[in-house]
Protein backbone atom coordinates (compact mmCIF):
# COMPACT_ATOMS: atom_id res chain seq x y z
CA UNK A 1 0.00 0.00 0.00
CA UNK A 2 1.44 3.36 -0.99
CA UNK A 3 1.77 6.29 1.41
CA UNK A 4 -0.90 8.18 -0.54
CA UNK A 5 -3.33 5.28 -0.23
CA UNK A 6 -2.66 4.92 3.48
CA UNK A 7 -3.22 8.63 4.09
CA UNK A 8 -6.44 8.63 2.07
CA UNK A 9 -7.66 5.51 3.89
CA UNK A 10 -6.84 6.98 7.30
CA UNK A 11 -8.50 10.33 6.69
CA UNK A 12 -11.39 8.63 4.88
CA UNK A 13 -12.08 6.52 7.97
CA UNK A 14 -12.07 9.64 10.15
CA UNK A 15 -14.50 11.36 7.76
CA UNK A 16 -16.81 8.33 7.75
CA UNK A 17 -16.87 8.21 11.54
CA UNK A 18 -17.55 11.95 11.67
CA UNK A 19 -20.39 11.61 9.14
CA UNK A 20 -21.89 8.70 11.10
CA UNK A 21 -21.70 10.72 14.31
CA UNK A 22 -23.40 13.68 12.65
CA UNK A 23 -26.12 11.42 11.25
CA UNK A 24 -26.71 9.87 14.69
CA UNK A 25 -27.03 13.29 16.30
CA UNK A 26 -29.45 14.55 13.62
CA UNK A 27 -31.52 11.35 13.90
CA UNK A 28 -31.84 11.64 17.67
CA UNK A 29 -32.77 15.30 17.52
CA UNK A 30 -35.30 14.76 14.73
CA UNK A 31 -36.94 11.86 16.56
CA UNK A 32 -37.02 13.80 19.81
CA UNK A 33 -38.45 16.90 18.20
CA UNK A 34 -41.09 14.95 16.24
CA UNK A 35 -42.36 12.82 19.10
CA UNK A 36 -42.34 15.57 21.69
CA UNK A 37 -43.90 18.12 19.34
CA UNK A 38 -46.78 15.85 18.37
CA UNK A 39 -47.56 14.87 21.95
CA UNK A 40 -47.43 18.42 23.28
CA UNK A 41 -49.54 19.73 20.39
CA UNK A 42 -52.30 17.18 21.06
CA UNK A 43 -52.22 17.92 24.80
CA UNK A 44 -52.57 21.64 24.15
CA UNK A 45 -55.62 20.97 21.99
CA UNK A 46 -57.22 18.88 24.74
CA UNK A 47 -56.59 21.65 27.26
CA UNK A 48 -58.19 24.11 24.85
CA UNK A 49 -61.23 21.86 24.37
CA UNK A 50 -61.57 21.46 28.15
CA UNK A 51 -61.59 25.23 28.52
CA UNK A 52 -64.34 25.56 25.91
CA UNK A 53 -66.44 22.95 27.68
CA UNK A 54 -65.92 24.73 31.02
CA UNK A 55 -67.03 27.98 29.39
CA UNK A 56 -70.19 26.30 28.03
CA UNK A 57 -71.01 24.99 31.52
CA UNK A 58 -70.66 28.48 32.97
CA UNK A 59 -72.95 29.88 30.27
CA UNK A 60 -75.63 27.27 31.14
CA UNK A 61 -75.34 28.42 34.76
CA UNK A 62 -75.56 32.07 33.71
CA UNK A 63 -78.62 31.42 31.51
CA UNK A 64 -80.56 30.33 34.64
CA UNK A 65 -79.83 33.64 36.36
CA UNK A 66 -80.74 35.53 33.20
CA UNK A 67 -84.11 33.72 33.03
CA UNK A 68 -84.81 34.41 36.72
CA UNK A 69 -83.99 38.08 36.14
CA UNK A 70 -86.76 38.33 33.53
CA UNK A 71 -85.05 37.55 30.28
CA UNK A 72 -86.37 34.16 29.22
CA UNK A 73 -85.73 34.68 25.49
CA UNK A 74 -82.14 35.67 25.94
CA UNK A 75 -81.69 32.89 28.48
CA UNK A 76 -83.02 30.32 26.01
CA UNK A 77 -80.74 31.58 23.21
CA UNK A 78 -77.69 31.52 25.52
CA UNK A 79 -78.51 27.98 26.64
CA UNK A 80 -78.85 26.83 23.01
CA UNK A 81 -75.50 28.39 22.05
CA UNK A 82 -73.84 26.88 25.13
CA UNK A 83 -75.15 23.39 24.34
CA UNK A 84 -73.88 23.66 20.73
CA UNK A 85 -70.47 24.95 21.84
CA UNK A 86 -70.16 22.14 24.41
CA UNK A 87 -71.12 19.52 21.84
CA UNK A 88 -68.48 20.76 19.37
CA UNK A 89 -65.76 20.88 22.05
CA UNK A 90 -66.71 17.41 23.34
CA UNK A 91 -66.60 15.97 19.82
CA UNK A 92 -63.17 17.51 19.15
CA UNK A 93 -61.91 16.19 22.47
CA UNK A 94 -63.06 12.65 21.77
CA UNK A 95 -61.24 12.82 18.41
CA UNK A 96 -58.02 13.95 20.14
CA UNK A 97 -57.56 11.36 22.88
CA UNK A 98 -53.79 11.02 23.59
CA UNK A 99 -53.57 10.13 27.29
CA UNK A 100 -54.63 6.98 29.07
CA UNK A 101 -57.97 7.68 30.84
CA UNK A 102 -58.70 10.78 28.76
CA UNK A 103 -61.80 9.15 27.14
CA UNK A 104 -63.30 8.28 30.51
CA UNK A 105 -62.61 11.82 31.75
CA UNK A 106 -64.39 13.25 28.71
CA UNK A 107 -67.40 10.98 29.42
CA UNK A 108 -67.52 12.24 32.98
CA UNK A 109 -67.51 15.82 31.72
CA UNK A 110 -70.39 15.02 29.33
CA UNK A 111 -72.39 13.42 32.17
CA UNK A 112 -71.73 16.37 34.48
CA UNK A 113 -72.80 18.84 31.74
CA UNK A 114 -76.02 16.92 31.13
CA UNK A 115 -76.80 16.98 34.88
CA UNK A 116 -76.13 20.72 35.01
CA UNK A 117 -78.35 21.32 31.98
CA UNK A 118 -81.23 19.35 33.51
CA UNK A 119 -80.89 21.16 36.80
CA UNK A 120 -80.85 24.49 34.99
CA UNK A 121 -84.02 23.61 33.05
CA UNK A 122 -85.90 22.73 36.27
CA UNK A 123 -84.79 25.71 38.34
CA UNK A 124 -87.71 28.20 38.56
CA UNK A 125 -86.65 30.04 41.67
CA UNK A 126 -83.43 31.36 43.09
CA UNK A 127 -83.63 28.82 45.88
CA UNK A 128 -83.79 25.99 43.35
CA UNK A 129 -80.84 27.53 41.50
CA UNK A 130 -78.79 27.61 44.67
CA UNK A 131 -79.85 24.14 45.75
CA UNK A 132 -79.54 22.28 42.44
CA UNK A 133 -77.81 24.30 39.70
CA UNK A 134 -74.84 25.64 41.63
CA UNK A 135 -73.70 22.24 43.00
CA UNK A 136 -74.14 20.65 39.54
CA UNK A 137 -72.16 23.48 37.92
CA UNK A 138 -69.39 23.14 40.52
CA UNK A 139 -69.18 19.38 39.92
CA UNK A 140 -69.09 19.87 36.14
CA UNK A 141 -66.39 22.47 36.55
CA UNK A 142 -64.36 20.05 38.69
CA UNK A 143 -64.52 17.14 36.24
CA UNK A 144 -63.66 19.52 33.39
CA UNK A 145 -60.66 20.65 35.45
CA UNK A 146 -59.69 17.00 35.91
CA UNK A 147 -59.65 16.58 32.12
CA UNK A 148 -57.53 19.69 31.77
CA UNK A 149 -55.14 18.63 34.57
CA UNK A 150 -54.80 15.19 33.00
CA UNK A 151 -53.49 16.78 29.80
CA UNK A 152 -51.33 19.26 31.67
CA UNK A 153 -49.72 16.37 33.57
CA UNK A 154 -49.16 14.61 30.28
CA UNK A 155 -47.51 17.76 28.93
CA UNK A 156 -45.21 17.94 31.95
CA UNK A 157 -44.37 14.25 31.60
CA UNK A 158 -43.69 14.78 27.90
CA UNK A 159 -41.40 17.69 28.72
CA UNK A 160 -39.55 15.58 31.30
CA UNK A 161 -39.27 12.70 28.81
CA UNK A 162 -38.01 15.13 26.19
CA UNK A 163 -35.37 16.41 28.60
CA UNK A 164 -34.36 12.86 29.47
CA UNK A 165 -34.23 11.87 25.80
CA UNK A 166 -32.27 15.00 25.08
CA UNK A 167 -29.74 14.14 27.78
CA UNK A 168 -29.51 10.58 26.50
CA UNK A 169 -28.96 11.87 22.99
CA UNK A 170 -26.37 14.31 24.31
CA UNK A 171 -24.44 11.65 26.20
CA UNK A 172 -24.75 9.21 23.31
CA UNK A 173 -23.36 11.73 20.84
CA UNK A 174 -20.71 12.84 23.32
CA UNK A 175 -19.51 9.31 24.08
CA UNK A 176 -19.58 8.30 20.44
CA UNK A 177 -17.75 11.51 19.57
CA UNK A 178 -15.12 10.92 22.23
CA UNK A 179 -14.73 7.35 21.02
CA UNK A 180 -14.38 8.56 17.46
CA UNK A 181 -11.87 11.18 18.59
CA UNK A 182 -9.86 8.58 20.49
CA UNK A 183 -10.00 6.19 17.55
CA UNK A 184 -8.97 8.96 15.19
CA UNK A 185 -6.10 10.00 17.46
CA UNK A 186 -4.94 6.41 17.81
CA UNK A 187 -5.22 5.88 14.07
CA UNK A 188 -3.34 9.10 13.36
CA UNK A 189 -0.63 8.15 15.86
CA UNK A 190 -0.34 4.69 14.34
CA UNK A 191 -0.22 6.10 10.83
CA UNK A 192 2.39 8.67 11.84
CA UNK A 193 4.47 5.97 13.56
CA UNK A 194 4.21 3.65 10.57
CA UNK A 195 5.51 6.45 8.34
CA UNK A 196 7.97 8.22 10.62
CA UNK A 197 9.73 5.11 12.00
CA UNK A 198 10.95 3.86 8.59
CA UNK A 199 11.93 7.41 7.62
CA UNK A 200 13.84 7.80 10.88
CA UNK A 201 15.65 4.51 10.23
CA UNK A 202 16.46 5.65 6.70
CA UNK A 203 17.79 8.97 8.05
CA UNK A 204 19.96 7.19 10.61
CA UNK A 205 21.20 4.79 7.92
CA UNK A 206 22.12 7.71 5.66
CA UNK A 207 23.97 9.36 8.57
CA UNK A 208 25.94 6.16 9.25
CA UNK A 209 26.73 5.69 5.57
CA UNK A 210 27.95 9.27 5.42
CA UNK A 211 30.20 8.48 8.38
CA UNK A 212 31.75 5.54 6.52
CA UNK A 213 29.72 2.65 7.97
CA UNK A 214 28.80 0.59 4.91
CA UNK A 215 27.43 -2.35 6.90
CA UNK A 216 24.04 -0.65 7.20
CA UNK A 217 21.09 -2.46 5.64
CA UNK A 218 17.45 -1.34 5.76
CA UNK A 219 14.44 -3.64 6.00
CA UNK A 220 12.89 -3.90 2.55
CA UNK A 221 9.58 -5.21 3.93
CA UNK A 222 8.34 -1.66 4.54
CA UNK A 223 5.11 -0.65 2.75
CA UNK A 224 4.93 1.12 -0.59
CA UNK A 225 7.44 3.84 -1.36
CA UNK A 226 9.32 3.16 1.87
CA UNK A 227 10.26 -0.28 0.52
CA UNK A 228 11.50 1.38 -2.69
CA UNK A 229 13.57 3.79 -0.60
CA UNK A 230 15.04 0.91 1.43
CA UNK A 231 15.90 -1.08 -1.70
CA UNK A 232 17.52 1.97 -3.30
CA UNK A 233 19.62 2.73 -0.22
CA UNK A 234 20.66 -0.91 0.13
CA UNK A 235 21.69 -1.02 -3.53
CA UNK A 236 23.63 2.23 -3.10
CA UNK A 237 25.39 0.86 -0.01
CA UNK A 238 26.28 -2.34 -1.85
CA UNK A 239 27.77 -0.34 -4.73
CA UNK A 240 29.78 1.73 -2.27
CA UNK A 241 31.05 -1.46 -0.62
CA UNK A 242 32.04 -2.86 -4.01
CA UNK A 243 33.89 0.34 -4.93
CA UNK A 244 35.58 0.40 -1.54
CA UNK A 245 36.69 -3.21 -1.84
CA UNK A 246 38.06 -2.61 -5.33
CA UNK A 247 39.89 0.54 -4.21
CA UNK A 248 41.31 -1.14 -1.13
CA UNK A 249 42.50 -4.07 -3.22
CA UNK A 250 44.10 -1.73 -5.73
CA UNK A 251 45.75 0.31 -2.99
CA UNK A 252 47.10 -2.80 -1.34
CA UNK A 253 48.45 -4.05 -4.66
CA UNK A 254 50.10 -0.70 -5.37
CA UNK A 255 51.55 -0.63 -1.87
CA UNK A 256 52.97 -4.09 -2.32
CA UNK A 257 54.51 -3.01 -5.61
CA UNK A 258 55.96 0.13 -4.05
CA UNK A 259 57.32 -1.84 -1.09
CA UNK A 260 58.88 -4.38 -3.44
CA UNK A 261 60.52 -1.66 -5.53
CA UNK A 262 61.70 0.15 -2.40
CA UNK A 263 63.17 -2.99 -0.87
CA UNK A 264 64.91 -3.94 -4.14
CA UNK A 265 66.77 -0.65 -4.55
CA UNK A 266 70.52 -0.76 -3.91
CA UNK A 267 70.48 2.87 -2.89
CA UNK A 268 69.06 3.83 0.49
CA UNK A 269 65.67 5.59 0.50
CA UNK A 270 63.93 7.35 3.41
CA UNK A 271 60.56 9.11 3.33
CA UNK A 272 59.82 11.68 6.07
CA UNK A 273 56.57 13.44 6.89
CA UNK A 274 56.01 17.15 7.49
CA UNK A 275 57.37 16.77 11.06
CA UNK A 276 60.63 15.29 9.81
CA UNK A 277 59.79 11.84 11.15
CA UNK A 278 60.54 8.64 9.25
CA UNK A 279 57.44 7.39 7.41
CA UNK A 280 59.11 4.67 5.26
CA UNK A 281 62.59 3.34 4.43
CA UNK A 282 64.41 0.41 2.85
CA UNK A 283 67.20 -1.71 4.39
CA UNK A 284 69.92 0.10 2.38
CA UNK A 285 69.07 3.32 4.26
CA UNK A 286 70.54 1.82 7.48
CA UNK A 287 74.03 2.06 5.92
CA UNK A 288 73.70 5.86 6.23
CA UNK A 289 71.29 6.33 9.16
CA UNK A 290 72.43 3.40 11.31
CA UNK A 291 70.95 0.08 12.35
CA UNK A 292 68.56 1.74 14.82
CA UNK A 293 66.57 3.38 12.02
CA UNK A 294 62.85 2.78 12.59
CA UNK A 295 59.49 4.19 11.63
CA UNK A 296 58.41 7.31 13.50
CA UNK A 297 61.97 8.19 14.51
CA UNK A 298 62.96 11.84 14.20
CA UNK A 299 65.39 12.29 11.34
CA UNK A 300 67.70 14.37 13.52
CA UNK A 301 68.11 11.52 16.07
CA UNK A 302 70.14 9.23 13.78
CA UNK A 303 73.78 9.36 12.69
CA UNK A 304 74.44 12.35 10.45
CA UNK A 305 70.96 13.38 11.62
CA UNK A 306 71.48 17.05 12.31
CA UNK A 307 73.14 17.75 8.98
CA UNK A 308 70.57 15.66 7.11
CA UNK A 309 67.65 17.26 8.99
CA UNK A 310 68.87 20.75 8.13
CA UNK A 311 69.48 19.74 4.52
CA UNK A 312 65.93 18.32 4.19
CA UNK A 313 64.38 21.42 5.72
CA UNK A 314 66.30 23.70 3.34
CA UNK A 315 65.27 21.58 0.37
CA UNK A 316 61.61 21.58 1.43
CA UNK A 317 61.71 25.34 1.99
CA UNK A 318 63.24 25.84 -1.45
CA UNK A 319 60.55 23.58 -2.98
CA UNK A 320 57.85 25.65 -1.29
CA UNK A 321 59.29 28.85 -2.70
CA UNK A 322 59.50 27.37 -6.19
CA UNK A 323 55.94 25.98 -5.93
CA UNK A 324 54.60 29.35 -4.80
CA UNK A 325 56.26 31.06 -7.74
CA UNK A 326 54.92 28.45 -10.14
CA UNK A 327 51.38 28.88 -8.85
CA UNK A 328 51.61 32.63 -9.23
CA UNK A 329 52.85 32.29 -12.81
CA UNK A 330 50.09 29.81 -13.69
CA UNK A 331 47.22 31.75 -12.07
CA UNK A 332 45.59 32.32 -15.46
CA UNK A 333 46.19 28.77 -16.69
CA UNK A 334 43.35 26.25 -16.84
CA UNK A 335 45.62 23.22 -16.30
CA UNK A 336 44.78 21.55 -12.94
CA UNK A 337 47.40 20.86 -10.26
CA UNK A 338 48.33 17.22 -9.86
CA UNK A 339 48.44 15.52 -6.47
CA UNK A 340 52.14 14.92 -6.84
CA UNK A 341 53.88 17.78 -8.66
CA UNK A 342 57.32 17.56 -10.15
CA UNK A 343 59.96 17.46 -7.44
CA UNK A 344 62.00 20.58 -6.85
CA UNK A 345 65.57 20.40 -8.18
CA UNK A 346 67.65 18.19 -5.89
CA UNK A 347 70.40 19.75 -3.79
CA UNK A 348 73.19 17.19 -3.10
CA UNK A 349 74.68 16.53 0.34
CA UNK A 350 77.65 14.18 0.91
CA UNK A 351 77.47 11.99 4.02
CA UNK A 352 79.77 9.29 5.37
CA UNK A 353 78.54 5.80 6.17
CA UNK A 354 77.06 5.25 9.62
CA UNK A 355 79.21 2.15 10.34
CA UNK A 356 82.81 1.27 9.80
CA UNK A 357 83.39 -0.56 6.53
CA UNK A 358 86.56 -2.35 5.39
CA UNK A 359 88.71 -0.45 2.96
CA UNK A 360 87.87 3.09 1.93
CA UNK A 361 85.04 4.85 3.79
CA UNK A 362 81.90 4.95 1.63
CA UNK A 363 80.47 8.34 0.79
CA UNK A 364 76.79 8.89 0.00
CA UNK A 365 75.13 11.73 -1.81
CA UNK A 366 71.78 12.65 -0.22
CA UNK A 367 69.34 13.95 -2.78
CA UNK A 368 66.07 15.39 -1.41
CA UNK A 369 62.86 15.41 -3.44
CA UNK A 370 60.03 17.42 -1.87
CA UNK A 371 56.53 16.04 -2.35
CA UNK A 372 54.28 19.01 -3.10
CA UNK A 373 50.50 18.67 -2.61
CA UNK A 374 48.05 21.32 -3.86
CA UNK A 375 48.24 22.98 -0.43
CA UNK A 376 52.10 22.98 -0.40
CA UNK A 377 55.02 20.62 0.43
CA UNK A 378 54.09 18.18 3.15
CA UNK A 379 56.69 15.39 2.89
CA UNK A 380 60.08 14.62 1.42
CA UNK A 381 61.94 11.65 0.01
CA UNK A 382 65.72 11.24 0.50
CA UNK A 383 67.84 9.08 -1.82
CA UNK A 384 71.29 8.01 -0.58
CA UNK A 385 73.49 7.23 -3.61
CA UNK A 386 76.94 5.72 -3.14
CA UNK A 387 79.39 8.10 -4.89
CA UNK A 388 82.57 6.50 -3.53
CA UNK A 389 83.68 5.22 -6.99
CA UNK A 390 83.27 8.70 -8.42
CA UNK A 391 85.43 10.21 -5.66
CA UNK A 392 88.20 7.67 -6.36
CA UNK A 393 88.33 8.94 -9.94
Amino acid sequence: MTIRTRLVAGFGAVLLVTAALLGLAVSHLHMLAGAGGTLVRDNVRSVLYAGRMAEAIERIDGAVLLRLAGGPARAAAQSTDARAAFARALTDERLNLTVVGEGAAADRVATAFAATDRAAARAATLAAYLADVRPATAHARDVTGDLRDLNLASMRAAAAAARESGMQAFWTVLLVGLGALAAGAAGAAGLAASLSAPLARATEAARRIGGGDLSVRLNEAAPGELADLARTMNAMTQRLRDVRDVNVAELRAEKRKADAILQALDDGVVVVDDRQRVAAFNPAARRVLGPDLRLGMALADGPNGERLDAHVRRSVHRAEALAEGARGAAADSAAPDSALADSAPAVPLLLPAATDAPGAEPTYEAVVSAVRWPFGPSAAGVLFHDVSPLREL
